[in-house]
């Protein structure tokens, strides 16, 4: 989703991009895997992470970004959610108000479309914890009942 992400940004704004998003522990990391013939690459980890940090972009003299403009990629989500990061090689400052805010609003889409992938692997993976319950339930009914049976069927010993 990102790769597909980074290349339509990449076509519409004509400038390299890249998809940072966070580790289980809320770190920005460089993706994984071969980088796309459009991908952003040496984004600047601790500006990006000042962007998810303050909910704010940089790279418009707010931070030294260098080259790199870091757009928040928000969803629905507090700051300290689980959120993606974009960054472009393009300052925001060079964007036309209307380049910012489709921009804006691709990061926001992005950033939806990937915590709808999370929230739908996160409900896949509580739908089988809760059959594998269910399974686990079941079997022991089954084996509570079946030595239950089992005990009041099977003769009394011989009396003494």
């Amino acid at each position: 989703m990102a790769r597909v992400a980074v290349r339509h940004v990449a076509e519409v704004f004509d400038s390299a991009a890249v998809v940072l998003a966070p580790d289980a522990s809320g770190r920005l990391n460089h993706p994984a895997g071969s980088p796309l013939e459009k991908s952003f690459r040496g984004a600047d980890l601790s500006v990006a992470q000042w962007v998810v940090d303050h909910g704010e972009c940089a790279g418009s003299g707010r931070t030294p970004a260098g080259r790199a403009g870091h757009l928040p990629a928000a969803a629905r989500d507090p700051p300290d959610a689980r959120r993606a990061r974009r960054a472009t090689d393009q300052s925001a400052t060079h964007l036309l108000p209307e380049q910012r805010r489709l921009l804006e609003t691709f990061a926001g889409q992005i950033a939806l479309a990937l915590e709808r992938a999370a929230l739908g692997e996160e409900a896949a993976t509580a739908r089988i914890a809760a059959e594998t319950e269910g399974l686990r339930n079941t079997l022991l009914a089954s084996i509570s009942h079946d030595l239950r049976t089992r005990s009041r069927s099977s003769p009394e010993p011989p009396a003494r």
